[in-house]
């Protein structure tokens, strides 16, 4: 199967095919399509609405499969713990729209520092500031395999499996 990411940053979605790979999906981007990019308002007031908003947007200009995610940062009380709250919206055709915000697709809490990392990586902004509690190292420091589970929201991956599913 085929479906559209909704998304023009190239970090975002080499990590959703890396996400997805071995189910049965291929992921294209924006850029792999021949054609002019419409701009989408995301002015939701959730990550949720966004989705949808993008999902729904890049369906009626290329009337093909789409989904789109979207993130927005939640902050806890206290230090400057943060964690991502996570959407998804697939649209399949008019009348067959899928979406989550669901707990399972949240991020771990993580706290936001102000000293920024010394690296720097276009596509997730963020992450140079974003400190792992149970360590108190950055995520760039963190080794591979330990970054490859932090990464995988088992939320995307139970939505996609139970799309495939119906």
């Amino acid at each position: 199967m085929k479906l559209l990411y909704g998304t023009g940053n190239p970090a975002k979605l080499s990590s959703m095919r890396k996400r997805l790979q071995g189910m049965g999906i291929e992921v294209l981007g924006l850029r792999d399509l021949d054609c002019s990019i419409p701009q989408v308002a995301e002015d939701g007031q959730t990550p949720l609405e966004n989705a949808r908003q993008k999902a729904v947007a890049y369906y009626q200009a290329f009337q093909i499969p789409v989904f789109s995610c979207d993130s927005g940062l939640a902050k806890k009380y206290g230090k400057l713990t943060a964690f991502y709250k996570n959407a998804i919206c697939l649209v399949m055709d008019e009348e067959h729209i899928y979406e989550a915000m669901e707990p399972s697709m949240e991020s771990e809490p993580f706290w936001i520092t102000e000293k920024s990392h010394a690296i720097h990586k276009k596509g997730f902004p963020l992450d140079s500031l974003s400190v792992e509690i149970r360590s108190g190292r950055y995520y760039y420091d963190l080794p591979e395999e330990a970054l490859d589970q932090v990464a995988v929201e088992d939320g995307f991956l139970e939505f996609f499996r139970n799309f495939m599913d119906k």
